[in-house]
């Protein structure tokens, strides 16, 4: 896919994500990346701002396996209206994800999104659940 085509399709699927995980208008919105996947966390905060809302893009180094945000992220994760987090490793398993959940916190965690995932209109069908 050529850089244009991603210009212009990155940004759409990017705000189904928004989208799907009911962002409003006024929300604070933890956006946490890490180094591998910034320019996915970027996009995202974009889209985050386009609706009205406030987003706080957090980029950390990757964590191996099975390791949770930093404390400070992760308290950061529990005071905001909700939570994208967009890491090459899986940190559903934290307790951020559960205490989030807990407090009613909007949650979407989406492990391995880079741009290229992202390119593909393999989001379509999600929007239509």
């Amino acid at each position: 896919m050529d850089d244009m085509m991603k210009k212009m399709i990155l940004p759409k699927h990017a705000q189904k994500i928004v989208d799907l995980a009911r962002i409003e208008k006024g929300d604070e919105v933890l956006v946490l990346c890490d180094f591998k996947t910034a320019s996915v966390g970027q996009l995202l905060a974009s889209q985050v701002y386009s609706i009205g809302a406030v987003p706080i893009l957090t980029i950390v180094p990757p964590l191996p396996v099975e390791t949770p945000p930093p404390d400070p992220v992760s308290e950061m994760g529990l005071r905001v209206d909700a939570l994208i987090a967009v890491m090459s490793t899986n940190i559903a398993h934290s307790s951020l994800r559960v205490e989030a959940l807990k407090k009613g916190i909007k949650v979407a965690m989406i492990p391995q999104l880079n741009e290229e995932f992202l390119a593909h209109e393999l989001l379509t069908p999600i929007s239509t659940l």
